[in-house]
């Protein structure tokens, strides 16, 4: 099978399973029928938040924003966004009582994700105390990871080596695609409170592109060129993986 085919497969069971579930809640719809679509059990709009420690919330879906719309008291689609990044600037000076006498350090490593999921979810006892859910849908994530340094070495004076620059370069792009899949419980202690307890996993297409290049500047003492020695390399990368995510503990705030 194909890549294409692989894709059109994963979202064509998604869209499906979204026909049968939305068939199976029209008695639902009937029942709130001139009234708000989630009145005798759910609010509409609901925040999510993770439950880190006591006293101590975190994200849920995403770093952004985890959101949940709900359709009716058996089904609600939600949401989420996640941006993250890091960037460190590093500079150092050794100093050595051989050559090379002192070398000055240079670096910087950035690192960005950008990552979006998004699940149809479905429950199947909404009217219990106790609701159990399940849901699916796309994830999507972009993650670039970059790193530079420089290190500049100098040398005795009685050395044939005057100085050495290497210059190291590398780059990382990462593409992931594929299907996001929930399953847990909901419990409320307030009317517009409940928390969760959930298992969730991804399975998904990655592709890596990897770049990378090392360059070499020796200046000599007692001749006037210098030597110049470069290293590019070029790596790609790709198949399928399949992660799970753990157990996530939530709390979610409906509105």
């Amino acid at each position: 099978m194909n890549l294409k085919n692989f894709f059109l497969a994963i979202f064509s069971m998604i869209f499906l399973n979204l026909g049968f579930l939305q068939a199976g809640n029209n008695p639902d719809s009937l029942e709130t029928k001139n009234k708000s679509v989630c009145s005798d059990i759910f609010k509409t709009n609901a925040m999510q938040f993770q439950v880190m420690d006591i006293f101590s919330l975190s994200d849920f879906q995403g770093t952004l924003i985890s959101y949940k719309y709900h359709l009716s008291n058996k089904s609600a689609v939600r949401i989420g966004l996640g941006f993250n990044m890091d960037n460190i600037d590093d500079t150092e000076k050794q100093i050595n009582d051989s050559d090379p006498v002192s070398i000055y350090l240079n670096g910087n490593e950035s690192y960005y994700n950008i990552s979006f999921r998004a699940q149809y979810v479905y429950y199947f006892n909404p009217q219990n105390e106790i609701k159990f859910y399940s849901g699916a849908g796309p994830y999507v994530a972009y993650i670039l990871s970059t790193n530079e340094s420089t290190e500049e070495g100098f040398y005795s004076p009685n050395s044939e080596i005057q100085s050495r620059v290497r210059t190291y370069e590398q780059e990382i792009i990462t593409y992931n695609l594929g299907l996001s899949g929930i399953y847990g419980l909901e419990w409320f202690f307030k009317e517009n409170m409940s928390l969760t307890a959930e298992y969730g996993f991804l399975f998904y297409y990655s592709y890596e592109d990897m770049k990378m290049t090392n360059e070499i500047i020796t200046e000599y003492s007692y001749y006037s060129n210098s030597h110049e020695s470069n290293n590019t390399q070029n790596e790609t990368s790709k198949g399928l993986s399949f992660r799970s995510e753990g157990v996530l503990f939530g709390l979610s705030v409906y509105f």
